[in-house]
């Protein structure tokens, strides 16, 4: 299903993670993409990670959300 057309449509604020060593697809530039088509969409570069990166000792979601200030407060 393609919904590269409708990405603009999409206003909720947005946090695409990317690993930079996914093997299995170009992470980085899908979420550069979608994130350049939706209005409130931000990008994070994880650079040590692969496909799956949340599961990864080398990546903190707080520590993630915290630096891109995508949850003010935390």
């Amino acid at each position: 299903y393609d919904i590269r057309s409708n990405l603009s449509k999409i206003n909720s604020h947005t946090l695409f993670l990317a690993g930079r060593k996914d093997r299995l697809q170009n992470s980085v530039l899908e979420a550069e993409f979608m994130a350049s088509q939706m209005p409130n969409a931000k990008v994070k570069i994880l650079e040590n990670v692969g496909h799956i990166p949340l599961p990864s000792y080398k990546c903190s979601l707080l520590d993630i959300l915290t630096e891109t200030d995508f949850l003010p407060g935390l």
